[in-house]
């Protein structure tokens, strides 16, 4: 009987076959993937057991733009109501327009010659987020200089003192 309805009305029914999504849920794992794979490049050890706590509460003390700069942790049964109309209904900012000056302000350099850095992989097409997107290799700053539109960029070489091709800056 709908369906004579819906005909007669013109009216074509779609089912979405999508598989149920949790972006919250994939969220919050890429970010804890993101801090614990940080921890693993920077400590040289893979096991996270002692240390998953300590994760999950600083991601949960960290504001969170999404709650427009509150805590997860601040989030409370008292003020989730604020918090949900905050978050779901757009609220315009009075008097908060950005204007462009005329004279933009020059850029520092962020490193000295002799600093130890390291360089972004280039992004593959299938890369995850969470993946490592720094060469374990450390090199250091041998030179500085601006571009001509005066964005610092750097000269690099290997701790064996060789020169590394190209030029880098930071993003």
């Amino acid at each position: 009987m709908l369906q004579q309805y819906l005909k007669k009305e013109g009216i074509k029914i779609f089912y979405a076959l999508n598989e149920t999504k949790a972006n919250y849920a994939e969220r919050y794992i890429q970010t804890l993937k993101t801090r614990l794979y940080r921890y693993f490049t920077h400590f040289q050890k893979y096991q996270y057991k002692d240390i998953l706590q300590n994760l999950v509460q600083s991601i949960n003390d960290t504001p969170n733009r999404s709650l427009n700069g509150r805590t997860p942790v601040s989030v409370t049964k008292e003020n989730e109501e604020e918090v949900r109309l905050d978050t779901y209904i757009a609220r315009r900012k009075k008097g908060k327009t950005k204007t462009l000056s005329k004279k933009t302000k020059r850029s520092v350099f962020k490193f000295k010659i002799g600093d130890q850095v390291r360089i972004t992989h280039l992004n593959r097409v299938f890369q995850r987020e969470y993946d490592q997107t720094y060469i374990e290799e450390v090199f250091k700053v041998s030179d500085r200089r601006r571009s001509d539109e005066g964005i610092p960029i750097y000269k690099l070489k290997d701790l064996m003192d060789e020169p590394i091709q190209g030029s880098f800056y930071t993003s």
